[in-house]
C-alpha cells in the first residue's frame, strides 16, 4: 500500500552545501597546485559524500511516511500499532538510513510500507551494491572483492559478508522463473524454428560434482604439487547444457560461397544474412540434458504451436545430444532438420590433412577445401 511522506523542503540542504565547497575548492589556489590524477581522485571521494546527500535527501522526503489507510498483511490481517522505525542502509554511495513507520498487530512483525515501495533488502547491503559485489567476485577472488568495494564505493563489506552475499546471489530459487517474465515479446518471425544446444565445463569445487565425476575425482592422485598435470582436469568440471530457440530467415548459398566466407580473406564482400528473431538463451548446471532440451522444445512449441514452421536443430555432432533431439522430437511429433554445424566438420579435415601433408602448407589447406566443397 501506498504511505504518505512528510515534508523535508531543507532535505537537500547538506548535498547542496558540499558540492557548493567542492566548487569553492576547485576555484581556490590551493588546487592549482594539484596534478589531475589528485583531482580525479578527490573529486570521486568528495563527489560520492554529495551522492550518498542526495539519496539519503531523497530517502528523507519519502519517510517516515505515515499510511493514509489501513495496513492489512497478506492474510488480511489488519495491523493497527504503529511505531516509528530506523535502519541502515549500506549503497555503492556509503552508509545511508532509513526512517519509517512500521505497522503490526499483537504479537506479530511490523510490516513497513515504505520498505516495499523502494524495495529495500531484508539485510542492510543496498541490491546494487549486492550486484556489484556479484559481478567482481565473478571475476577475482572474495579478497580481491573486498578491495575492489573499498576502492570503488563508499561501503567497506568485510569478507564474510562479501562470501554470505556471492552465496545468496547463486541462489538459483528464482532461476526458472526470471527465464518466464523475461521470454522475448512478440515480433517479426522467420520461417525456420531453430533450436540448438551445446555442453560447456564448469570447473566445480568436490562436493558439487555431480556423484560419478566426484569418485573419480576422490581415486585420481596428483602427480605434481604446484599444478594439474595432463588428464587431472578431466573430473574437476561439471558440465553444464545451454540451449537457444529463435527464428530466422532461410539464407539460401552455394558452396563455394559458404568455403568463400571461411576463407581468412575473402573473394568477394559478404552478403548480409538475416539475423535470429526473438533468440532466447538459457543454461543451467542443475537440470540433465534431457530436461534443458525439453524445455526448449516447449518454448518453440509456444511459438509455433500450429507446427506452420520449418523446425530446425543445429548441433556439434554429440552422440547422445543427438539421440535427444531425436526423442524429443518423435514426442512433440515434429519434423526436424538437424543441421551439423560446418565449423567443427572442418577442424576434423584439418586433422585428417595433417596426416597426409605437412602443417601450414598450401597442400595442406587445398585438400580441406577440395574435401569441404564435396560435402557440402
Amino acid at each position: 500500500m501506498q504511505a504518505l511522506a512528510a515534508s523535508r523542503e531543507d532535505a537537500f540542504d547538506p548535498a547542496r552545501h558540499s558540492l557548493e565547497r567542492m566548487v569553492g575548492f576547485l576555484q581556490a589556489r590551493e588546487s592549482w597546485t594539484m596534478k589531475h590524477s589528485e583531482l580525479e581522485r578527490w573529486i570521486e571521494k568528495e563527489g560520492r559524500e554529495v551522492m550518498r546527500q542526495l539519496l539519503q535527501a531523497h530517502l528523507e522526503l519519502r519517510g517516515p511516511a505515515e499510511a493514509v489507510e489501513e495496513v492489512r498483511d497478506a492474510d488480511g490481517g489488519e495491523r493497527d500499532i504503529g511505531r516509528l522505525h530506523q535502519r541502515s542502509l549500506a549503497t555503492v554511495f556509503g552508509a545511508v538510513t532509513v526512517e519509517r513507520f512500521g505497522y503490526r498487530g499483537e504479537g506479530q512483525e511490523s510490516l513497513h510500507p515504505v520498505d516495499g515501495e523502494l524495495n529495500l533488502p531484508v539485510e542492510r547491503y543496498s541490491l546494487e551494491l549486492r550486484r556489484r559485489v556479484a559481478e567482481q567476485a565473478a571475476k577475482s577472488s572474495f579478497e580481491e572483492t573486498q578491495k575492489t568495494l573499498e576502492m570503488t564505493t563508499g561501503s567497506a563489506v568485510p569478507k564474510r559478508q562479501v562470501e554470505e552475499l556471492v552465496a545468496r546471489a547463486g541462489n538459483a530459487e528464482d532461476f526458472d522463473q526470471f527465464y518466464v517474465t523475461h521470454a522475448p515479446v512478440e515480433g517479426p518471425s522467420g520461417e525456420l524454428q531453430v533450436i540448438t544446444s551445446d555442453g560447456k565445463g564448469v570447473v566445480m569445487r568436490r562436493e558439487d560434482l555431480r556423484e560419478a565425476t566426484k569418485k573419480a575425482a576422490e581415486r585420481s592422485r596428483h602427480k605434481l604439487g604446484k599444478r594439474l598435470s595432463r588428464g587431472e582436469k578431466r573430473n574437476r568440471k561439471r558440465m553444464a547444457t545451454v540451449a537457444a530457440v529463435y527464428t530466422i530467415a532461410p539464407f539460401v548459398r552455394t558452396p563455394e560461397q559458404i568455403v568463400g566466407e571461411m576463407a581468412p580473406m575473402h573473394a568477394a564482400e559478404r552478403t548480409p544474412r538475416p539475423r535470429p528473431q526473438r533468440k532466447r538463451v538459457w543454461a543451467s548446471l542443475e537440470k540433465p540434458p534431457e530436461q534443458v532440451l525439453e524445455e526448449a522444445f516447449q518454448e518453440a512449441e509456444r511459438r509455433d504451436p500450429e507446427h506452420e514452421k520449418k523446425w530446425v536443430a543445429v548441433v556439434d555432432g554429440n552422440k547422445e545430444q543427438l539421440r535427444l533431439l531425436r526423442t524429443l522430437a518423435r514426442r512433440h511429433s515434429v519434423a526436424l532438420t538437424v543441421v551439423l554445424d560446418i565449423i567443427h566438420v572442418v577442424e576434423y579435415l584439418w586433422k585428417a590433412a595433417y596426416v597426409f601433408h605437412a602443417q601450414a602448407t598450401p597442400e595442406a589447406e587445398q585438400g580441406v577445401s577440395e574435401r569441404l566443397l564435396q560435402i557440402l
